[in-house]
């Protein structure tokens, strides 16, 4: 696929700016987005075509002539105007984009008049036509080039760009895209929008306009904006109040610079930002038209005018970093340096990427000292709080270990001979976003493994570490308790009852024993004396001595039995008592124990939650979730309290799921922003901070994003991970006097 090049002709006397259009030309051969080729016809090549012929064919293969104006009127064929004059004029007549620059020493190029009358009175033709831009010649030609090389970069991505050219620090060739037309070029296709109630003439218009703006998209495409121009302007005189057509229109027209095409630029961009007041979500599209008119403005040399319609796109926007921006930089241009610098800083905050804009932007530039005090000090707030949110993450991983979670995070410590190196400040936003979003990954799997931690304790086939459990154990153990005592009293009772019938039973025997072996003895003695009745009175007595002692025996023996089951089953159940007394107690111990080690943990991770919001969350290019009134639709997000009634939501701040709460008190946020998850509770949408936490996610080591991917392992600055200690989480509190006072509240923010 060809690369597009866009050629800049640079047009100047050939002596006069040598070395200037050198250092011009090797500024923009560097440019990789978008590619630029300069074209500088002092370059000693041979051409079989005149001189003049050359140029013109030149500037006709060029998207911008860029012309450079000193005190010289330079080289003139055939005793006519000069070349650099012939130039302007067929580029003028060409309808070709022009970017003129006056260079003359003193402060704004027109404190020392040429000695040359002629160069006086073609400044006076060119001023008729455009804003001329005053540089003072005594800077070096580095400066010089810079500032020209800024204004160059900046006409082009207002005449060829949709969001495909990237605005990139010089340090920092790596820079993403951002888009930054609020309305797509790609618009153009279906502009005017038509729909099916109108009225066939009003239909037939709008289709005839449609024509035209597909011819000025195809135009575009082809780098031709003056054809484009001229389509457009058919548009929208068919249709005048279309915002998409009227929007491109003016855009173009105030890119070419020309002052008629600055003033029909403006009015068409006014009228729009009144038509765009009618429309459904109007704010964008009101603070582009009302953007376009500012710059429309600066060109025409009205920078107060140019103030008020930026400082009215930033009132209907004011937490677009566009409005901002714009905004800033016409502060700049009229003297304002505190609040341009303020309006600037808060841009960044809202789309880092912004910075680049800043940077490349003359009007900051021209701020001099305080444009780079600025700089160094944004880029000393970010380093503190990237390395906070760095720090936050090695003490959440230190928790997270704890239950065998890693992040993945290759963490390399730098090596003691590596050279020193400034990272680029976008490069500082990547690097706390990542590290920000593996926190909150971690966070979610400690949360997984908190909830697991509550479920692994089971009582009767019933899960959880909950209150009622504890109650029922301690009611368990009180029954068992009595119960234990009760029996072991019966239990003493039946083993006394027991010994008392056997020992009945012996004494029966005893006793039986002795009447018996008596009535033998008087017996053998009646029969030695021949006593009749002696011995038969003694016979009858053994004998129903001997069968009432059997008798007493028996019975005896039969309540000894009746007496040993007895003693037996007190028995049995005083031990399963016992047993279960003792289960009882063992569950109440595991209860205690494990109860003990969760609200441990809870407590930990309720301190690293906060620190991570209080950090984190801070700032919304390091948060890992976009603010709650983003439209789209996203899972987790960011919350801002003060927004909530605003937009009529409903949330719950509390940071532990229903079960986990009875373990610890009420844990509310503390910082000033906090996450939540949306999730549908009684039909109705709930913003859940518990949800954003004690979520599923997959339940491997490396973290998942809100769509539930896997994240692959990154490389992070080397940072030293301290002991996951209390003295550890508001240590780097932060200092509110240390930070940008400038923090805003963000609403539309692209990140």
């Amino acid at each position: 696929m060809a690369i597009t090049r866009y050629q800049v002709f640079l047009a100047s006397s050939f002596q006069e700016f040598r070395e200037l259009r050198r250092a011009l030309s090797e500024r923009l051969s560097r440019l990789n987005k978008p590619p630029i080729e300069a074209i500088d016809l002092d370059d000693n090549s041979p051409d079989p075509k005149p001189p003049l012929s050359r140029c013109y064919y030149a500037i006709d293969n060029s998207e911008l002539l860029v012309l450079l104006v000193g005190e010289t009127y330079g080289g003139t064929p055939h005793n006519r105007e000069s070349y650099t004059q012939l130039e302007y004029r067929y580029a003028l007549s060409s309808r070709k984009p022009i970017l003129p620059f006056i260079i003359r020493n003193g402060a704004n190029g027109r404190v020392a008049q040429s000695r040359d009358p002629k160069v006086e009175k073609w400044i006076d033709e060119i001023q008729k036509n455009h804003t001329l831009s005053n540089l003072d010649a005594s800077l070096d030609k580095e400066q010089l080039s810079l500032t020209i090389f800024e204004q160059i970069r900046e006409r082009l991505l207002e005449l060829y760009s949709d969001g495909d050219i990237s605005i990139l620090d010089e340090t920092d060739q790596q820079s993403e895209p951002w888009e930054e037309s609020i309305i797509k070029r790609d618009q153009l296709a279906s502009a005017p929008l038509r729909s099916a109630s109108e009225a066939n003439s009003n239909s037939m218009l709008k289709s005839f306009a449609n024509d035209h703006a597909k011819e000025a998209l195809k135009a575009l495409e082809l780098k031709l904006p003056q054809i484009a121009i001229h389509h457009l302007q058919q548009a929208v005189n068919m249709v005048p109040l279309d915002v998409v057509l009227g929007y491109w229109l003016s855009r173009l027209l105030v890119a070419t610079g020309r002052q008629r095409h600055c003033v029909e630029g403006r009015r068409i961009a006014l009228r729009c930002a009144e038509v765009a007041k009618t429309l459904e979500d109007y704010e964008l599209k009101a603070m582009a038209c009302s953007i376009i008119a500012a710059r429309a403005s600066e060109r025409i040399n009205e920078p107060e005018v140019a103030k008020e319609y930026a400082r009215r796109a930033h009132d209907i926007m004011p937490h677009h970093w566009l409005a901002k921006f714009e905004y800033g930089r016409q502060c700049a241009l009229t003297g304002d340096a505190q609040e341009a610098l303020r309006l600037a800083g808060q841009a960044f905050w809202l789309q880092p990427y912004s910075i680049y804009r800043v940077q490349a932007d003359f009007a900051f530039r021209s701020l001099g000292k305080a444009f780079e005090d600025f700089r160094t000090r944004l880029r000393e707030v970010v380093t503190e709080e990237t390395a906070r949110v760095a720090k936050t993450e090695n003490l959440i991983e230190e928790f997270s270990n704890g239950f065998g979670i890693s992040s993945g995070v290759v963490m390399s410590a730098p090596a003691d001979d590596a050279p020193s190196r400034k990272p680029p400040i976008i490069e500082l936003v990547r690097n706390a976003n990542r590290s920000a979003n593996a926190s909150l990954h971690l966070l979610q799997f400690c949360a997984m493994k908190l909830n697991s931690e509550y479920d692994a304790f089971i009582f009767n086939s019933e899960k959880g570490l909950r209150p009622e459990t504890r109650i029922q154990i301690q009611g368990g153990i009180h029954t068992e308790q009595h119960n234990v005592q009760t029996l072991s009293r019966e239990h003493a009772e039946a083993t006394r009852n027991h010994d008392d019938l056997d020992q009945r039973k012996v004494i029966v025997l005893i006793v039986g024993f002795l009447i018996t072996f008596v009535m033998l003895l008087v017996l053998v003695l009646a029969i030695t004396l021949s006593a009749g009745d002696l011995g038969v009175f003694a016979f009858f007595v053994g004998v129903i001595t001997g069968l009432a002692t059997y008798a007493l025996y028996q019975s005896t023996k039969s309540n000894l039995e009746k007496a040993r089951v007895t003693l037996e089953s007190i028995g049995t159940r005083l031990q399963e008592a016992k047993d279960s007394l003792n289960k009882l107690q063992t569950a109440q111990q595991r209860f205690e124990t494990s109860d003990s080690h969760l609200r441990k943990n809870l407590e930990t991770f309720a301190h690293l939650v906060n620190q991570f919001e209080k950090i984190d969350l801070r700032r919304l290019p390091f948060s890992p979730a976009p603010p709650i009134d983003r439209k789209r639709s996203i899972d987790v997000v960011r919350v801002d309290p003060a927004k909530l009634t605003t937009l009529g939501l409903t949330a719950d701040p509390e940071l532990l799921p229903q079960p986990l709460r009875g373990l610890l008190l009420p844990l509310s946020p503390s910082a000033k922003y906090w996450l939540a998850r949306r999730v549908t509770f009684e039909g109705s949408e709930i913003l859940s901070r518990s949800g954003a936490y004690f979520h599923p996610v997959k339940s491997n080591n490396n973290p998942v994003n809100n769509d539930g991917q896997e994240t692959r392992p990154y490389t992070v600055d080397y940072v030293d991970a301290d002991e996951v200690n209390e003295d550890d989480f508001d240590d780097d509190e932060i200092n509110e006097d240390d930070l940008d006072e400038d923090e805003v509240d963000e609403d539309e923010v692209v990140w």
